[in-house]
C-alpha cells in the first residue's frame, strides 16, 4: 500500500455538500488535509481558498522526495452543476517520473467481495501509465475505462476510506 486516505462526510445542513467543496493537501503532496471552498481539479492546491478552521497553522515540515512520491493530491465527492463533478486527483510530488503500471485504487466496502481486508478495487492503472514529477492525473467518477477514471462511489454525504497501492 501507497497510501490510505479518509475523506469526511459533508451534511447536508453543513452546506458543504452541494457548493464544491473538495478535500485534499495544501500546499500540494504535504501530509496537511483540509476542506477546499474551490476546487481545483487538475491544478495546484497550493494558493487554494480553505474552509476556515480546517488549515492546519503550522504544516508539518515535509520529506525532500528524491525520487515518484505518488499521493492522492484532492478528492471531490459533490455533484454540482456547471461545476466540478466527483474526481479523485494523483499528484507526483517526488522529483522523478513514476511508473503507475499495476497500480490500483482500492475503497473500502464491508460487504466488500474482490478483495481481502474489505477493500473492492475501484481503479487499476492502464499500461504504459506514468505519471512525471508534479504533474496531477485526475480520474473522473463513474467509468468503466481506467484510462478515463474510476467506477466506484464518492460521495460528500458519507465518509469514505481509499487506498493507492503500488503493483508490488
Amino acid at each position: 500500500k501507497v497510501e490510505e486516505i479518509e475523506i469526511p462526510a459533508f451534511s447536508k445542513d453543513s452546506g458543504l455538500r452541494d457548493n464544491g467543496y473538495t478535500f485534499g493537501r495544501k500546499p500540494d503532496g504535504s501530509s496537511n488535509l483540509v476542506i477546499f471552498s474551490v476546487a481545483t481539479k487538475g491544478t495546484s492546491n497550493n494558493n487554494a481558498a480553505v474552509l476556515d478552521g480546517t488549515e492546519t497553522p503550522e504544516p508539518p515540515v515535509e520529506p525532500t522526495p528524491t525520487a515518484a512520491s505518488v499521493v492522492f493530491n484532492e478528492l471531490c465527492g459533490n455533484k454540482i452543476p456547471d461545476g466540478p463533478q466527483k474526481y479523485i486527483e494523483l499528484f507526483n510530488a517526488g522529483e522523478g517520473e513514476g511508473s503507475l503500471e499495476g497500480w490500483t485504487i482500492r475503497k473500502y466496502a464491508a460487504d466488500a467481495t474482490d478483495v481481502v481486508g474489505k477493500y473492492n478495487v475501484c481503479w487499476t492503472a492502464p499500461a504504459g501509465a506514468k505519471l512525471a514529477a508534479g504533474e496531477y492525473l485526475v480520474l473522473e467518477a463513474d467509468q468503466t475505462d481506467p484510462a478515463l477514471g474510476f467506477n466506484a462511489g464518492l460521495s460528500a454525504k458519507k465518509g469514505v476510506k481509499f487506498e493507492l497501492v503500488d503493483a508490488d
